[in-house]
């Protein structure tokens, strides 16, 4: 199993709004999840955001594009890339042996 967890955040400190910046009419992180949508051995995606009110932009971003979403601290990006990953595991099962996790970023 290929998961690729996208960590996107709205209040970047040098960018922000970078996760969602226009992109040839198109925000940055939806073009992100098109490109990634398009890799054959992808099994799962799924977009970890903090849960602050300023991060509902990225939230309602993904709504059309049916991707999976988690919430987490904003100041803990490992937690919400592991809650992301138990996110969509969410019996009591383990993952696949075999499982690989990447991390992507929308920089």
């Amino acid at each position: 199993m290929n998961i690729i967890v996208i960590t996107a955040r709205y209040d970047s400190e040098r960018l922000p709004g970078k996760a969602l910046i226009d992109l040839g009419g198109k925000p940055n992180l939806m073009r992100l999840i098109e490109r990634f949508q398009k890799c054959k051995k992808v099994d799962e995606i799924i977009v970890a955001t903090s849960n602050e009110k300023v991060d509902d932009a990225i939230a309602d971003t993904l709504i059309p594009m049916a991707v999976q979403l988690f919430r987490g601290d904003k100041d803990d990006v490992l937690g919400r890339v592991l809650g992301a990953v138990k996110c969509l595991n969410n019996s009591d099962k383990e993952l696949p042996r075999d499982t690989r996790i990447l991390r992507a970023t929308t920089d």
